[in-house]
């Protein structure tokens, strides 16, 4: 199966631990990849996203996640959103339906993502990564899941891996556009990145 669907590789700016699986996705098929890394299909999905939609007019923040969750859906996958929430009228918890459940952790953040700021906001980034530990831990302690799925090396994907490292639910991690190649010439998100990837089970970029 893996071969009619993934071609695997290693990009040029990888230079982390043989023991991840990496793979370049064709096409659409990611819910396959999760179910072959998960063991099943119909698994229940732990999504790490940097943002979704909120349903608010002109809030399409982490509307790529928001597709692929309701594609998912549509395989019979349950999903579990967790992501932040940015605005104050941003609700803790939303049940979507049966298979689809959101929750928003609270940051420093006033009313701006951290992919908006030029340089990496320290400070909130770190009350962001604590809030989000905390939500992580809160969730899976509360519900069962079979992958984790992550977006971001940095910070969702460092996240993802640590919640792995903790509960041994497997972590699967999706990196975007020119982030990995960014994080490979910074020396402080260098080690970081690193890390995260060697943590995780499969990487698709």
């Amino acid at each position: 199966m893996e071969d009619n669907i993934l071609r695997s590789g290693r990009p040029n700016w990888y230079t982390g631990d043989h023991s991840t699986r990496i793979f370049r996705l064709r096409a659409k098929p990611i819910e396959l990849l999760i179910a072959m890394i998960a063991g099943s299909h119909r698994s229940n999905v732990l999504f790490i996203a940097p943002g979704y939609p909120s349903g608010r007019p002109g809030d399409y923040r982490g509307i790529f996640v928001h597709n692929l969750v309701q594609a998912l859906k549509n395989e019979g996958y349950r999903i579990t959103i967790m992501t932040s929430a940015i605005h104050p009228e941003d609700e803790p918890y939303i049940k979507i339906d049966e298979s689809e459940e959101i929750f928003r952790f609270r940051f420093w953040s006033e009313g701006k993502p951290l992919g908006e700021y030029r340089r990496i906001p320290v400070i909130r980034m770190i009350t962001y990564l604590w809030s989000a530990l905390r939500c992580g831990r809160r969730i899976i302690r509360h519900r069962s899941f079979d992958i984790l799925h992550s977006h971001f090396l940095v910070p969702g994907g460092l996240i993802g891996s640590i919640l792995s490292a903790r509960s041994k639910i497997p972590h699967l991690l999706t990196v975007h556009g020119r982030e990995a190649r960014m994080s490979a010439h910074n020396r402080i998100v260098r080690p970081i990145a690193r890390w995260t990837v060697k943590r995780a089970k499969a990487l698709t970029f």
